[in-house]
């Protein structure tokens, strides 16, 4: 009977890799294992070797996870970015809300222009009827090549104003020797002298270089339209001289048909002034018996009148304006229109 033979450890290391790949015989394994029950150091040694050697991490391993570090650092340098943005803003918004203010539009506040000697005097107050009150101070004058721009601001009171008491109407000046013009909100309020009403400005931008654009030239007249009820319009284009013509629709009352002929006329005289090529201003009514009436007045008519209005104007109100040539050329800037509606604006 042969004699087993004891492995000794150093024997033993060396196979125990053999051993776990199952590569040994089966005397080698027998006697394996007959040392490893006995020697608890080769023991340990072998089921280090059975246990799945750890993951080394390869260089793009390595990279990958350096960038994912980076991204989370950055993910979170985003966030916290974010919500401190969002903390400034809430802290702020109530600070530009209620005491420092927003920009305001003109609808949003009456104003008043007075113009003394070489000073143009601002007063503005909130509208009835609204949270703002308004932020208007010297600083909100700006002068810049030749021009004075004022800006208002409404700042919110947090409660329903429902009268503006003294400490809410606020005023600027301006010193008109260093200015040719004064815009409010980006609005044009004062040339040449004149404060330039809201509807000037709006009729002065919508001027019609010809009758033919017939969505312009009736929107132009919209903004004339005296309020005698429904009615429609129509243009001539054919040949000059081009006419444009309101028909009522609805029969006018006693006060309208007293009141048509000077409305009318005075509204002729202004899209003569502001539609381009437009020579002939008509209008056609029913008065309250059924009778029909049409009148009309021709660009000659009011060229030739313009002269003694002038003159009648600066003998009312002291003025030395001089007529211009033709009613269209007081559509050159809005201080002209200014003094045409001015003028305008007397019974005649």
């Amino acid at each position: 009977m042969t004699e087993k033979y004891e492995l000794p450890c150093g024997i033993v290391e060396d196979l125990l890799p053999s051993y776990v790949d199952g590569l040994t015989g089966p005397e080698s394994n027998e006697a394996l294992c007959a040392h490893m029950e006995t020697c608890a150091h080769c023991r340990e040694k072998y089921e280090a070797m059975k246990r799945p050697p750890s993951a080394q991490p390869t260089e793009e391993t390595r990279e990958l996870n350096y960038l994912k570090v980076v991204r989370r650092k950055r993910h979170t340098a985003v966030l916290t970015a974010v919500i401190c943005t969002v903390l400034v803003l809430a802290a702020v918004w109530p600070v530009k809300l209620y005491i420092i203010g927003t920009p305001a539009e003109q609808g949003e506040f009456s104003y008043s222009v007075s113009a003394v000697e070489n000073t143009l005097e601002l007063t503005a107050r909130p509208a009835v009827y609204g949270r703002f009150r308004i932020g208007l101070a010297q600083s909100n004058v700006r002068i810049e090549d030749g021009a004075a721009y004022i800006t208002v601001r409404k700042i919110d009171t947090g409660r329903w104003i429902t009268d503006v008491t003294p400490d809410m109407i606020k005023t600027v000046t301006v010193d008109l020797t260093q200015v040719d013009e004064v815009y409010l909100c980006g609005a044009l309020i004062w040339q040449d002298g004149l404060t330039i009403s809201q509807a000037t400005n709006q009729l002065y931008r919508n001027q019609v270089d010809y009758v033919g654009n017939a969505s312009a030239v009736t929107a132009l007249w919209g903004q004339m339209d005296p309020g005698f009820g429904a009615y429609t319009v129509s243009l001539q284009t054919e040949a000059a001289p081009y006419g444009f013509t309101v028909v009522f629709q609805e029969p006018l009352d006693n006060r309208q048909s007293v009141m048509v002929h000077a409305q009318m006329r005075k509204a002729g005289e202004e899209m003569l002034a502001l539609t381009g090529n437009l020579g002939v201003f008509s209008w056609t009514y029913e008065d309250a018996g059924g009778e029909t009436y049409s009148e009309s007045i021709t660009l000659e008519e009011v060229n030739a009148s313009l002269p003694g209005l002038v003159k009648l104007y600066n003998q009312i109100y002291g003025t030395d304006w001089e007529a211009l040539p033709s009613v269209k050329d007081y559509a050159a800037s809005p201080a002209s229109l200014q003094q045409l509606r001015e003028i305008l604006d007397m019974p005649h």
